[in-house]
């Protein structure tokens, strides 16, 4: 296999070409951990990007390579690489295109062309399972392309576990489908032997595909790095030297519509009519809406007091979560929301909405305040609650700083998922 001259010695590197020239699969792998059993890990884009998802399965990866238990591997189903990061981890990763059945524009080209190709991938990624010795298979944001895995264990050509972990939009697109797609996902669904979610709300929408797999449905909340989100960094060269000792509302997520930053950047107007030199800061990843988003800041007469940052990278948050005065997302829906925690973890005040997803992991006038979905009036009103009564306020961040500290941090995520790989493994190993 050609090395490559980034890698240190343990590594290698090998490139697989098709009659195109177009690369489809790549593989970097650690020598000295493959004779483990192995966590294959699934995600249909690189973990390098910013978003829940993401960190929920690096702070997986790392755990497993930590513990001395399992092989950690991570599988990229997409030509999403970056091999220079990759040889950076811990943990193996490897690419190979898997592709669903039913993909855009062509459905019924697509249908044809997985199962012309069915018996070569298959044979691929038997080889795959084998020489890396996966005992467990836990797709995250799982597919279509995941039916692989199934068909492979149907056939006896695979004898490893299979654990499905759904986030959110992939829970409710699975249950969006109809006809031949949604008769597809019900089999996924039903093969696989456990289906992970980060909240009981998402139950739902997976049970209407396939309600016999109740039994096989748990519940693992997402977790938090709380040392990082609790450190104080003195470099803060990134914060708007224009917000420097003012009063400042924090606001993190995707920056889309779903978000609710608008509904925060009007609700900052309301503030401002009490408290002049407030600003919000925004921090999310980059999506088109950022656009409008930008407009309605100048709509609003907010340019200089609303700030946003694209793409920030994780060991950055304590930057921006350490000079903020407060948290604030004005969220449609969530799943177990990952902002929540670690501004809670940052002992921020948090002012929130009661969206699914965020009604979980906050108790209004105990851990933080929560207000109707699209209420622009409550929001400014529970924002100044904050600012006005700092005491009152301090006194919930720290309640919910602490119930994060004893039950919702990436340890104890981790340990969920231990006990569940080993259960597939027929270890019988609890959690610790």
């Amino acid at each position: 296999m050609p090395r490559s001259s980034i890698l240190p010695a343990d590594l290698w590197i090998a490139c697989y070409l098709d009659l195109n020239g177009v690369k489809v699969e790549v593989r970097v792998e650690r020598r000295d951990r493959l004779p483990m059993t192995s966590c294959l890990l699934v995600l249909p884009w690189h973990v390098r990007h910013t978003g829940g998802v993401d960190e929920v399965v690096k702070s997986l990866l790392q755990h497993l390579a930590a513990s001395g238990e399992f092989n950690a591997v991570l599988l990229v189903t997409s030509l999403d690489c970056d091999a220079t990061w990759d040889a950076a981890q811990s943990y193996s990763t490897l690419y190979e295109l898997v592709p669903g059945p039913l993909e855009p524009p062509s459905r019924l080209r697509s249908l044809l062309s997985f199962l012309y190709r069915l018996p070569s991938r298959l044979l691929r990624l038997r080889k795959l399972l084998q020489e890396i010795r996966v005992g467990v298979v836990n797709p995250h944001y799982p597919h279509l392309g995941m039916l692989h895995f199934s068909v492979l264990r149907a056939l006896g050509l695979f004898n490893g576990g299979i654990v499905l972990s759904f986030h959110l939009s992939d829970a409710h697109e699975a249950n969006s489908t109809r006809g031949l797609e949604r008769w597809l996902w019900r089999w996924l669904l039903s093969s696989a032997d456990l289906i992970v979610t980060p909240t009981d709300d998402l139950y739902d929408p997976l049970l209407r595909v396939a309600p016999e797999i109740r039994p096989k449905l748990v519940t693992i909340n997402n977790g938090v790095d709380f040392a990082l989100c609790s450190s104080r960094p003195q470099d803060f060269d990134r914060f708007p030297p224009e917000l420097t000792g003012k009063p400042v509302v924090l606001s993190i997520g995707n920056l889309d519509q779903r978000k609710g930053h608008d509904v925060v950047m009007r609700a900052l107007v309301e503030v401002r009519r009490e408290r002049p030199a407030a600003g919000l800061v925004v921090l999310g990843a980059a999506r088109p809406y950022l656009r409008d988003l930008e407009r309605l800041r100048t709509d609003l007469g907010l340019d200089g007091a609303v700030f946003f940052f694209e793409n920030v990278p994780h060991e950055m948050l304590p930057c921006y979560l350490s000079r903020a005065s407060l948290f604030a997302l004005a969220t449609q829906r969530e799943t177990f929301c990952l902002a929540l925690l670690e501004a809670g973890a940052a002992g921020l005040p948090i002012v929130s909405t009661q969206a699914p997803g965020v009604i979980e992991v906050i108790e209004d006038k105990v851990t933080g305040r929560l207000v109707p979905i699209g209420d622009v009036d409550a929001l400014a009103k529970a924002i100044l609650e904050v600012l006005d009564n700092p005491k009152e306020a301090e006194q919930r961040a720290a309640r919910f700083r602490q119930e994060i500290h004893n039950r919702l941090t990436w340890d104890h995520h981790y340990q969920k998922y231990r006990t569940l790989y080993h259960r597939l493994l027929g270890h019988g190993v609890e959690s610790t």
